[in-house]
């Protein structure tokens, strides 16, 4: 609401035309002059527009004693120009609150849209990470199979081969018995002179004895170096017959009564030679009792 008040006399000052323009409007023709003006609805009638429009509420003009005075203007205040303003004024703000009230709802719902499509992304791009994933770990599997087939054919070949080298048991030498670790026992004498990689040669071939494939003479595979997946150890008391770094070149004899004119043996470390080989553990690995 606003209080327009003319206290100067009209057309007195430069720019009278204008004054006289604004006394016209405000139709004042005594100062001091008092006018209230405040929004206000279109009339009924009005046509052009349906926005609300400045509207003269009341007026006053007069002396300052009387008509324009302090309790006057109050008095009208009270009496005449809010009881007319504020509903109008009230609806304003109510029909504020309620457009203020739709925006916010609609920020929430675009924010709630948005969290909702971000969430989606994130959970397709989630799941073709996975199948991604599930893809490399299917063609790495292949891969791995392939690698472990090809190391099964060329290790099946490779002991077909040596079975035929290690020859026929020599009738003299020291007698060496091998828990295998699934219940079997294997014995064969050496001689003392033969080497140490001889025994674990016939201890990875009497492993796979029995399995399908397995058999006796071939070839060497071409370009393949065997490489022992276990340990060989005395039982008591335990000493590991290494084979590593031309350990494997050592006699049977130079291990002394360790293994002459006999020894007992058992096998360590299979259960990373099932792992390289992809084969399940057994549940039938155990320590047999005396080997005699």
């Amino acid at each position: 609401m606003h209080i327009k008040v003319r206290t100067s006399p009209p057309f007195r000052q430069a720019g009278a035309n204008h004054e006289h323009a604004v006394g016209k409007t405000l139709s004042y023709f005594t100062l001091p002059f008092i006018a209230f003006v405040a929004l206000q609805p279109p009339s009924t009638t009005s046509t052009s527009t349906s926005s609300p429009r400045m509207t003269i509420i009341s007026r006053l003009e007069g002396s300052p004693s009387s008509t324009t005075s302090a309790p006057a203007l109050l008095t009208q205040l009270t009496t005449l120009v809010l009881p007319r303003v504020t509903p109008f004024l009230s609806r304003l703000r109510g029909i504020a609150a309620t457009r203020n009230a739709e925006r916010l709802l609609r920020e929430e719902q675009d924010r709630a849209y948005n969290l909702a499509a971000t969430r989606d992304t994130e959970r397709v791009l989630a799941r073709r990470a996975e199948e991604d994933r599930k893809r490399r770990d299917g063609v790495a599997s292949i891969e791995r199979e392939a690698r472990i087939g090809k190391l099964r054919d060329q290790g099946r070949e490779w002991r077909n081969w040596m079975r035929g080298r290690l020859g026929d048991e020599p009738g003299e030498g020291a007698r060496i018995g091998v828990r295998l670790g699934d219940g079997r026992r294997a014995v064969r004498k050496f001689g003392e002179g033969e080497t140490v990689e001889k025994v674990y040669a016939f201890v990875e071939c009497a492993l796979e004895e029995g399995k399908e494939g397995e058999g006796v003479g071939g070839r060497k595979p071409e370009g393949y170096e065997h490489v022992y997946e276990f340990r060989l150890a005395t039982t008591f008391p335990r000493v590991v017959l290494e084979i590593d770094g031309g350990m494997g070149a050592r006699t049977v004899g130079s291990w002394g009564e360790a293994l002459v004119p006999s020894g007992n043996l058992v096998v360590e470390g299979l259960e990373k030679r099932r792992e390289s080989l992809g084969e399940e553990e057994s549940d039938d690995d155990d320590d047999d009792g005396d080997d005699e």
